[in-house]
């Protein structure tokens, strides 16, 4: 009985320990969403996201460097231009080290924005970025979950292979997290950009209210 006990409360706390990961994940998706659902919050964190493109930007084509002449430049021009209709071709000579750089590129970035939000307004922009945040927020949040659970159906696998499977799941869980916060804000930013918000009507944009609360 006692061993049986023992066995119980293990696999209780090892399920707990499993659940800490994605809690901790989860607070970050619903802080994440918070912001977006309070109307004073959507610049302050469409300026974080920006920053963290910028970033990730610079991380997969800098190669390590502080000097742009050893970076990815025409993959980094490649990346602004399909992600968010920015051309920095012409003024990338001027650009040597990577505070330059990002200053440019968040210099850009802001001139469209501000465009757009004054060309519409800014309680119809503020609904069309609620919308879109919210919806790649949770498509990708699913897809995520989708994966982990996944995982940890086959990570006590390792243990064969004289790996512990909590740190397994937690190292890849976290570079999973990762990939999908970084693809979050990309998708997110290539729909606020990319989208010719001349077209889209009041209507269309209010859909937002609708939302509904994420219950995963």
């Amino acid at each position: 009985q006692q061993k049986l006990e023992t066995r119980n409360f293990s696999i209780r706390k090892h399920v707990l320990e499993y659940d800490m990961v994605m809690n901790r994940q989860r607070e970050i998706i619903y802080g994440r969403r918070n912001y977006f659902l309070d109307e004073s919050e959507i610049m302050d964190e469409i300026n974080q996201i920006m920053d963290e493109f910028i970033d990730d930007c610079i991380s997969n084509f800098g190669n390590n460097s502080n000097s742009v002449n050893n970076w990815d430049i025409e993959g980094l021009g490649n990346e602004l231009l399909e992600s968010l209709s920015i051309n920095i071709s012409n003024e990338i000579q001027n650009i040597s080290d990577s505070e330059s750089m990002k200053k440019l590129i968040k210099e850009n970035m802001l001139q469209i924005i501000n465009y757009k939000q004054n060309d519409i307004g800014d309680k119809i922009f503020n609904n069309f970025i609620k919308f879109i945040s919210l919806r790649e927020i949770d498509k990708k949040w699913k897809e995520h979950l989708n994966a982990m659970d996944q995982m940890r159906e086959g990570i006590n696998l390792r243990a064969y292979g004289q790996k512990n499977p909590l740190i397994e799941y937690k190292q890849e869980g976290y570079a999973m997290f990762q990939v999908m916060m970084e693809e979050t804000n990309k998708e997110t930013l290539k729909r606020i950009f990319r989208t010719d918000l001349s077209k889209i009507g009041q209507s269309n944009i209010q859909a937002t209210q609708n939302t509904k609360n994420l219950k995963t």
